[in-house]
């Protein structure tokens, strides 16, 4: 498919440029509006690289290269539509520098938009009789054909995202028309300045700089209303979308369900003995747990799904739209094998382990609290059967009945008795003259000792140190 569309993009310039367009391109280089605007375009899609322009976290997208390269049509003719073809690949190479096939299907989705608007241009020839104007007096044919390209580029923008989506994945097509309004919305009218900006590069080319100031501002302005906007949905300890953008973004896939059909799937997580963690370790610790548990989720998840905090130690998942239910339980299985695996913090490695529990719908009228009731409740009977423990993972001292240091190690989690509340950490020695076990509770301690060999222990956060005695 894309090699077809790249082959279909270099036989349709071979055309335009074989038909010998007027001016022709190297006349263009010769023409400082012409050259001001490609500087532009060049501008407004590599302007990104440069340190002090660059919004590190938000870059929100405003197609200026595509009005440039409008306006360079409008006043300059049909080879000047190399600069859109252009403008499309450079954006990709930038925006996505680890995904040289982005830049391939950008090639060809402004390809086929450039040789669309030479099409479109040329009619626009013919409707007017002359070609596109150069005097002051000829501004309407200017409007006239800022807006029908404008319409040609939206219209072809959308149809030719909708076949590469289809080509892809039959159901995308879908997706894209129904963001359709959005494009119009924000292209339709930052479009409309084309004939503006063509009519700079006519009669006044040196005016033309300000434009780059002008995007600049636009950019930061927009970048810091969206950053803001962001933030307001955004947990501050783990970066990722708070119990607000959650809600909101459910709503908004159950109200789709009507028109799409696909179902909404919503996974929660909630970690096993989080109290536990933060009476021993302290609060500091207790959030770098949590954010070290958001960013384990957010990697185990799938690019489309959306991972939130909801509340203290408890994370939703929204699953990809369509993700059917096999699909969401081999997500569930996903994350609750990935907060298996042992925290290396600061101080402390720890093994805490959580409970998941899942839940899904396709019916439109369906209730988004009570899906994600749904999931809590089957997360809080997973989290009663299982019961996981929260587990100190790393070299310990232990002591036997002479006071002589016998290696030991922390091991994995240990079953809970009724009535002992939150174990922290289960110990087994390695080797040395005891034997045994000693499970020791951060609420509660154990009503056992152990077999053999330690006569008083004292659990804290080094490891078990010889102490007062423990029954």
């Amino acid at each position: 498919m894309i090699l077809v569309g790249v082959l279909g993009v270099v036989v349709g310039f071979t055309l335009l440029f074989l038909s010998r367009p007027e001016p022709s391109l190297p006349d263009l280089l010769r023409t400082p509006g012409f050259v001001l605007l490609a500087a532009l375009v060049a501008f407004t899609d590599c302007y990104r690289l440069v340190p002090w322009l660059r919004d590190v976290r938000f870059r929100p997208g405003y197609p200026w290269s595509v009005v440039l390269s409008l306006a360079a049509v409008i006043a300059f003719g049909p080879a000047a539509v190399v600069l859109l073809a252009l403008s499309g690949v450079v954006d990709a190479l930038i925006g996505q520098r680890r995904n040289r096939r982005r830049a391939w299907v950008n090639l060809i989705k402004f390809g086929w938009l450039a040789l669309g608007v030479a099409g479109v241009n040329e009619l626009i020839l013919l409707i007017l009789g002359t070609p596109l104007p150069r005097e002051s007096g000829q501004v309407g044919g200017m409007v006239l054909a800022g807006v029908l390209l404008a319409v040609t580029v939206m219209a072809g923008y959308v149809v030719l995202r909708g076949v590469l989506a289809w080509a892809a994945d039959p159901v995308e097509w879908r997706t894209e028309l129904a963001a359709a309004p959005r494009t119009a919305r924000v292209w339709g009218i930052s479009l409309l300045v084309s004939p503006l900006l063509a009519a700079m590069a006519l009669w006044n080319p040196m005016t033309l700089p300000l434009v780059a100031v002008a995007v600049v501002a636009v950019h930061e302005v927009s970048a810091s209303v969206v950053r803001t906007a962001v933030q307001a949905g955004t947990d501050p300890l783990t970066g990722l979308p708070n119990r607000q953008s959650f809600h909101r973004e459910l709503r908004r896939r159950i109200a789709q369900l009507a028109r799409k059909g696909r179902p909404v799937g919503v996974i929660v997580v909630d970690l096993d003995g989080f109290k536990a963690v933060n009476d021993t370790f302290g609060h500091l610790v207790g959030d770098e747990v949590l954010a070290a548990v958001g960013r384990r989720l957010a990697e185990a998840a799938g690019p489309r799904d959306l991972v939130a905090r909801i509340g203290g130690d408890e994370f939703a998942v929204l699953a990809a739209p369509g993700t059917v239910s096999r699909g969401v339980r081999t997500l569930a299985d996903q994350l609750g094998a990935a907060i298996e695996r042992p925290l290396q913090l600061t101080e402390v490695r720890l093994e805490l382990g959580g409970s998941v529990g899942w839940s899904i719908t396709d019916d439109p009228a369906a209730d988004p609290a009570d899906l994600l009731h749904g999931a809590d409740q089957a997360m809080y009977r997973n989290k009663r059967e299982h019961r996981r423990l929260p587990v100190s993972v790393g070299p310990v001292h232990r002591y036997d009945v002479d006071g002589r240091v016998v290696s030991g190690a922390v091991t994995g989690s240990a079953a809970l008795p009724d009535g002992w509340g939150r174990p922290m950490w289960s110990v087994s020695p390695q080797g040395g003259a005891s034997a045994g076990s000693l499970i020791w509770s951060a609420l509660r301690p154990p009503a056992v000792a152990p077999a053999g060999g330690v006569d008083a222990v004292d659990v804290t956060r080094d490891g078990v140190r010889r102490g007062g005695g423990l029954r």
